[in-house]
């Protein structure tokens, strides 16, 4: 994670700060190369980082200021309030369970069909940052409240104020990030629980899948055992694998789905979007 964070700040900050110093025909030439090193590199690995972090304290003491950089800070960059993903993610998410009161709950649409997926990305990336508050106030989550609207209040005045000063510049840097981000985060979140058993002994797991011999597995820290995730939200990311090769037959009679061999989940995604089923049944 320190290696990653240094190579991730040292090569994406200088650049983000590149673009808000030249002339807007440059910075507009340097979005292309920007965003692919922002997400075609390091996108996947900085993300998981972050989710690995929020589930499992890491630095502590003289290195908490390294844990709240690396979970508040570098997030910034993919268009990431700071305080939004724990109580979205770990709060919300993990609690319901892709249950009905669960935000990102796919059970409400067909998760074959592009338009719904649309539908389901746009309520995400505008509605949901109010039903989140509300859900934070009923669940009597004032601190995670505070701090979730406190943190959205300072990113939306900072990216106000730099779209002010430096319009396109905060477009490549903050804004494109945001729109991006939420797309992707939502389209793994689709094709994880994509997979509806309404008659699972768990609906925890029977709302998940787990991806073995994929790339994701070895660039994102494990992130495919997505039904051990549910299963023990606090396992840590590098035991997953050995912990499924002794538990599968728990998983088996949970009839979790496994795919084996395909690289990661937004694949998955593009295959539902194409209805492409003989892909999904050949893996």
């Amino acid at each position: 994670f320190v290696r990653l964070g240094l190579r991730a700040s040292g090569t994406l900050i200088p650049l983000a700060v590149l673009i808000f110093c030249v002339p807007p025909w440059l910075a507009a030439l340097l979005a292309a190369p920007y965003l692919w090193l922002l997400y075609g590199h390091f996108g996947g690995p900085v993300m998981l980082m972050m989710h690995a972090l929020f589930h499992h304290k890491t630095f502590v003491g003289p290195g908490l200021w390294l844990d709240r950089y690396l979970r508040h800070g570098l997030p910034m960059l993919y268009g990431l309030q700071p305080f939004a993903y724990f109580p979205h993610h770990l709060l919300m998410h993990h609690t319901e369970n892709n249950g009905r009161d669960d935000l990102s709950c796919t059970a409400t649409y067909r998760r074959d069909d592009w338009r719904d997926f649309l539908r389901y990305w746009w309520r995400f990336m505008l509605g949901d940052n109010l039903r989140l508050a509300r859900y934070l106030r009923l669940r009597g989550r004032k601190r995670a409240l505070r701090r979730y609207v406190g943190g959205s209040l300072a990113w939306l005045l900072l990216v106000a104020g730099l779209l002010w000063v430096a319009p396109l510049a905060t477009l490549i840097v903050f804004v494109l990030p945001y729109i991006l981000t939420r797309f992707f985060m939502m389209a793994g979140n689709w094709a994880q629980h994509a997979f509806i058993d309404p008659e699972a002994k768990d609906a925890g797991l029977g709302n998940a899948i787990v991806l073995v011999n994929a790339r994701q597995n070895r660039r994102c820290f494990n992130d495919g055992y997505h039904a051990l995730h549910h299963r023990s939200a606090g396992l840590h990311w590098a035991e997953m694998s050995a912990r499924f090769q002794s538990d599968w037959r728990y998983y088996a009679e949970h009839r979790v789905l496994v795919f084996d061999r395909i690289a990661d989940t937004q694949v998955i995604w593009w295959r539902l979007m194409r209805r492409d089923y003989a892909y999904l049944a050949e893996n």
